[in-house]
């Protein structure tokens, strides 16, 4: 992964001047090059950030310190951007969150690096969102892009009319990023002994060529309707689990010793629909995600599964404040043959151990002091489970470069012992604060 971070840097620079210079012979006139050189436009800006984090079960505050740039360099041919950040708590494949070169040919952009992108029509959350794996090393947030991990890919659209098309190529597979142990771990809990000793894992290299993913998306204005039709053909972000080795010494609780990861081929077929209707705005997700383990008998792979998301977001009352209500779920396939005393990976990502879940998002933005003060309420309810998070935050833009944040995060049950991410994390309510300065 360093590789190709250092590859894709040296390839930033080098491209971008190339892209600059290169062309006909007639491009080397006198007047083309002064015209091409006051093309050029260079320009930064920053962040810093200091922020603590309290959580008040725990007895514990994390501070954090953070500094981020955003670089761009832009010429008649070619864009390019750049985002570094440097934090105390920054693991080094997290100092690059966005490398880009973008440049057109006709009516045709290309567009290369390590990108962040969001496909679907659902506010802050889809079910067709295939370009970025997630990372839950730090739980979740109600920012669905802050949580994205940018990824190499590559971009080529074209739009013609009403109409765009755009293909992506993603050369390796980066999985979704979970913690292994610590409170925000997603391990089954019987993966881990009595004593809290972890199971030994072995995990898969997919930074290799064989592991690389296609996929499409063609959209079309009809109307007051946007609509696209998605295709991907790559793999389920989340991992799953072969060669168990159990611990029997205590046959009424068994755990797992060791254990190695591997990911399951899928292809989506999927589709997006955004209606305009007056104050209203609907919003409308479905798809098909094919599994390599089409009949569902292999506990190693997941299976087939249908995904389904429908909301809606409106101005309420002619007012500033905008309020969403999202509903998405889905339901997996040959459900009747998964076996939890197998291990079968569909099991640990069953909701109350059943084949379908479905979650309950909802988010009001609410602007204050001539939009200088934003307060956010925001929550998803996951209904089986009846396992819930709580999401608010205040924003205050102090000036034009200061801002000040507060934050909550609280996670738990309405009622019963149903097994849920959000019960896990129950212990990790929290509270935050920070400042930043933009420069």
């Amino acid at each position: 992964m360093k590789k190709i971070i250092v590859v894709c840097l040296l390839l930033f620079y080098s491209l971008a001047s190339a892209a600059a210079f290169s062309g006909f012979d007639a491009i080397f006139s006198d007047a083309t090059e002064e015209t091409d050189s006051s093309a050029k436009d260079f320009s930064w800006k920053g962040k810093a950030e200091v922020s603590l984090e309290g959580f008040p079960k725990g007895g514990m505050l994390d501070p954090a310190e953070s500094i981020s740039f955003d670089l761009e360099w832009n010429t008649s041919r070619v864009q390019t951007s750049a985002s570094l950040s440097f934090s105390n708590t920054l693991q080094w494949d997290e100092l690059l969150t966005d490398l880009s070169l973008t440049t057109f040919v006709k009516n045709v952009r290309i567009e290369a690096g390590f990108l962040t992108k969001e496909w679907g029509s659902g506010d802050g959350v889809h079910v067709v969102d295939v370009p970025n794996a997630l990372d839950y090393t730090n739980g979740i947030t109600d920012d669905l892009l802050a949580m994205k991990v940018p990824e190499p890919m590559v971009i080529v659209s074209s739009s013609w009319g009403n109409t765009a098309l755009e293909l992506l190529y993603k050369p390796i597979f980066t999985p979704m990023k979970t913690s292994m142990e610590g409170r925000w771990s997603l391990l089954p809990a019987t993966f881990f002994a009595p004593d809290g000793t972890k199971a030994t894992i072995t995990d898969s290299q997919t930074s290799k060529l064989s592991y690389s993913q296609f996929g499409s998306r063609l959209s079309t204005v009809w109307g007051p309707s946007d609509i696209s039709f998605i295709y991907f053909n790559g793999y389920y972000s989340q991992p799953g689990y072969k060669n168990l080795v159990f611990d029997f010494s205590d046959p009424l609780h068994p755990y797992v010793t060791s254990v190695e990861v591997q990911y399951t081929k899928a292809q989506l077929f999927g589709t997006a629909l955004t209606v305009v209707a007056g104050p209203y705005t609907l919003m409308f997700e479905g798809g098909y995600y094919l599994s390599e383990d089409k009949e569902g008998t292999d506990p190693t792979l997941y299976n087939s599964k249908w995904v389904y998301e429908a909301g809606i977001g409106m101005f309420l009352f002619g007012t500033s404040t905008y309020g969403s209500l999202m509903y998405n779920g889905h339901r997996t396939d040959h459900f009747d043959q998964v076996d939890v005393l197998a291990g079968d990976v569909d099991a640990y990502q069953a909701y109350g151990g059943k084949a379908y879940g479905n979650t309950l998002t909802a988010a009001l933005e609410i602007p204050f002091a001539r939009d200088t003060l934003s307060l956010r309420l925001a929550g998803t309810y996951q209904i089986e489970t009846k396992g819930y998070a709580f999401l608010p935050s205040l924003q205050w833009e102090i000036s034009d470069s200061l801002v000040f944040t507060a934050k909550g995060r609280l996670f738990g049950n309405v009622s019963g012992d149903e097994g849920n991410i959000f019960k896990t994390w129950d212990e990790n309510d929290s509270v935050s604060i920070g400042i930043s300065f933009l420069f």
